[in-house]
């Protein structure tokens, strides 16, 4: 990713230039595969937060849990629910949904889930698709896969 490599050395992760320079230093638990938005993820003292290629803290290292920046933000985890922050680590979308890795926003939607069932919110948090659904798919090219009453299908935005 943008020139770099994530490699574990012993039980930590890193990342190494194409030349096998270690560019930021095996300190991770875990750490993301690539770089999203100048910023990759990763785990530290058994927290999440976000570094940049210089191996700067950027956001923190106080979530329980974090997913890829998608459309500008990421899905954050802290105490047992999940919102959405920005790469100023601002919370953009409250963390008051139930835990879900859905894939992040596509199509300007995302998945969430209340109680059993599934639904969409927008980039501002907005409820868009009531949770009707038994199970449902991230947006992709303008479509999402979706099961209801033991059915399939496809829905629109």
């Amino acid at each position: 990713s943008e020139g770099l490599m994530r490699v574990k050395k012993e039980d930590l992760y890193g990342f190494v230039n194409r030349n096998g320079k270690v560019i930021i230093p095996f300190e991770y638990q875990e750490i993301g595969f690539d770089f999203k938005d100048q910023l990759v993820y990763a785990k530290k003292n058994g927290q999440w937060g976000f570094v940049n290629k210089k191996n700067e803290p950027v956001i923190p290292f106080i979530y329980d849990k974090v997913s890829s920046f998608s459309e500008g933000l990421a899905q954050v985890i802290k105490n047992g629910k999940s919102g959405y922050i920005n790469k100023r680590n601002e919370v953009v979308i409250p963390l008051k949904f139930e835990p879900l890795w859905q894939g992040g926003f596509h199509n300007n939607r995302a998945v969430f889930k209340k109680g059993d069932k599934y639904g969409y919110i927008d980039r501002t948090g907005e409820l868009v698709i009531d949770p009707i659904y038994d199970s449902a798919l991230p947006f992709e090219n303008n479509r999402a896969y979706v099961q209801m009453n033991g059915k399939s299908g496809f829905i629109d935005p």
